[in-house]
This record gives C-alpha cells, sequence and structure tokens, in this order.
C-alpha cells in the first residue's frame, strides 16, 4: 500500500458528504517542487442524529468512528528524499453509561531514501506504532474498565541492488521492540469484583534478509531468498514453566532488557514462473513463515477483547510451509483470467 504524496506544485482541497460519514482532503507544496504534504480525514456522525431523538436511551449514547491519514515529503538532494507518514483512527461506541468500548491505532513512519547510484538505492525507517481498547461496563453497582494495548518500535534498512538487466537483489534488516500491557482491569470500591493488573511482556524481533530476482530468460523467471529471523523474550518480569496440567512448576525471574528467552528460525522462499506462450504459464512456490506473536480470542463474548502475547517458554512460534503450483492463462487481448492451482 502506497500513500499519495500529494501536489507539490499548487494547493487543492477535496471531499465529499455522504449519509453517515463525510470526508476531506487537504494537499499542496511544502516546497514548489521539493516537497509537498497530505491529510485525510473522516469521521461518521450517527452519534448526531443519536441526539436527534425523543428517546433518552439513544440521545445519550455514542456511535462513531473517525480516521486521519497524513504525508509529507521532502527532496533534500538530488539523491536524498525525506517521507513522513502517520495514521491515526478511533472507534468509539457507548449505551449511556452502561457500556462503553474504544479502540483504535496510531502509527508514524519516518523514512529517508537514499541514492547511492544508478544500480543501488536505500530506505531506512523508523516506525512507531500503537494499539489499545478500552472496555467498561456499568452493572448492579459494579463498574468494570478493561484497557489493553501494544507498542511497537522499529527500525528497518531495505536495500535495492540492480546487479545486472537480469537480476534485482534486495536485502535488509529489520529491529523490532514489542510492549505488551496485556490487561488492566479496574474496578470500583462498591464492586463484588477485584482489580488486577497482567504484567506487560516485552520482547524483541530480530531479522536480516537476502532474497534475487532473476530473468534467466524470456521464458523463466525465478525469485528465491533467505530470512533468518530470531525472537528474544526479555525482562523485566516473572517466567512461569507449567506442566502438561497448566500447573506452575518453576518461576525465574529476570531484570530489564535480560534475555529469558530466545528462538530462531531460517525462511527460506522460491518462486519460478515459466512461459509457455504470450499467454499462459506455469508457476510454482515454496515458503516457509514463522509467527513470534500469537492471538488469543473469547469466542464467548461478543466484545473484541482478544489478547495478543509473544512467544515463550511455553508458548512455541508458530510455523507454516506452504508449496504450491498452478496453470494461468489469459484469453481476449487479457479480458478474461483462467487459473488452476493446487
Amino acid at each position: 500500500i502506497k500513500m499519495n504524496d500529494g501536489n507539490n506544485k499548487e494547493y487543492k482541497v477535496s471531499g465529499g458528504v455522504g449519509l453517515i460519514a463525510s470526508r476531506i482532503n487537504i494537499e499542496g507544496p511544502i516546497v514548489k517542487d521539493k516537497g509537498s504534504f497530505m491529510i485525510s480525514a473522516r469521521r461518521t456522525y450517527a452519534d448526531l442524529f443519536l441526539k436527534l431523538s425523543k428517546d433518552s436511551n439513544l440521545n445519550k449514547s455514542i456511535l462513531y468512528f473517525y480516521d486521519i491519514n497524513a504525508k509529507a515529503n521532502y527532496q533534500l538532494t538530488s539523491k536524498d528524499k525525506l517521507f513522513f507518514s502517520a495514521y491515526l483512527g478511533k472507534d468509539d461506541l457507548g449505551f449511556l453509561n452502561l457500556f462503553g468500548i474504544i479502540w483504535g491505532n496510531t502509527t508514524a513512519t519516518l523514512r529517508y531514501n537514499h541514492i547511492f547510484s544508478s544500480k543501488l538505492f536505500s530506505n531506512t525507517s523508523l516506525i512507531y506504532s500503537n494499539y489499545n481498547y478500552n472496555i467498561n461496563v456499568t452493572q448492579t453497582g459494579n463498574a468494570v474498565t478493561d484497557v489493553s494495548k501494544i507498542k511497537d518500535f522499529s527500525l528497518k534498512e531495505d536495500l535495492q541492488y540492480y546487479a545486472a538487466s537480469t537480476h534485482k537483489i534486495n536485502a535488509g534488516f529489520d529491529l523490532t521492540k514489542h510492549i505488551f500491557a496485556p490487561g488492566v482491569f479496574n474496578t470500583s470500591q462498591n464492586s463484588s469484583f477485584n482489580s488486577l493488573t497482567l504484567a506487560n511482556k516485552y520482547s524483541l524481533d530480530l531479522s536480516a534478509y537476502l532474497s534475487d530476482e532473476w530473468n534467466v530468460s524470456d521464458k523463466i523467471k525465478l525469485d528465491y531468498g533467505l530470512r533468518l529471523s530470531s525472537f528474544l523474550l526479555t525482562g523485566p518480569g516473572s517466567f512461569y514453566t507449567y506442566d502438561v496440567n497448566g500447573n506452575p512448576i518453576d518461576t525465574a525471574t529476570y531484570s530489564s532488557a535480560k534475555i529469558a528467552k530466545v528462538y530462531a528460525n531460517l525462511q527460506p522462499r522460491f518462486a519460478a514462473t515459466y512461459h509457455l506462450n504470450d499467454w499462459s504459464s506455469l508457476k510454482f512456490s515454496y515458503a516457509r513463515n514463522v509467527q513470534y506473536l500469537h492471538l488469543l480470542s473469547n469466542s464467548t463474548g461478543s466484545n473484541p477483547t482478544d489478547l495478543w502475547i509473544p512467544s515463550s517458554n511455553n508458548v512455541k512460534p508458530e510455523l507454516s510451509d506452504q508449496v504450491s503450483a498452478g496453470y494461468y492463462r489469459n484469453s481476449n487481448d487479457n479480458k478474461y483470467e483462467f487459473s488452476g492451482e493446487i
């Protein structure tokens, strides 16, 4: 997904008004022909219509979402360019003072693009993201609030090298620090429930990769590569080991930044395309994927109370190996496409 850079020659404003939401887009030059910006926003206003209702259960309720996208770029030199992009979104649903839920995402990226030569260029990115939700319920004197969130801080370096007209090499690394706040449950003084705070969890993702896109001939194209990924579970915190029945049998406590568990995996990728003629081809691919974060879903409730947790000394990474082969055919000047895959 690539966001619009914005108009670097003149200012423009566009937008639209709908039955349930309106939107606006503003773009223009920061310095003409050297930099530009774009800001786009959208909001629903179902909550404003609710206020028109004579039903007190409705006119005091909340129902809306909004999202904001922004991007800016600036040409530092003929070989250096700086980009900044951000997203902010929130959903808010509330029924009187009995029930409320707010959830959303915030992300921001600062990217530096440098051209070393006509064959080599790089992208260096600093990335921040924050996902969170907040649920509050009040029933028969019990007021309960549940908060959960994940913060990520990332550094990425991506290089592209055009070794020859038939070879495009991609290489890079990334480092991500995860901060998990699985759950903070706050209750009122008169509540029959107890407050509870689940301990924060911390981890680091480290990976490096190398791949090559090789046009062997007019008929054959290969895309192959290897990624080395590692996952480090770190302190501070106490880490438990359980038996087969789920009972804790051992506890280890680690201070801040101390490594409690390490996982490492090689992830090879390979894809081949063979053009039988101008309108049909055969394709084959293999890929290994590793996932170090796990989603715990609450299937008994309709609230988005799903929790993301990292791999640990108990929860192993998820691995998948996928192999596929298929036949692809276009006809009638690419008006129709057919494919069959295994």
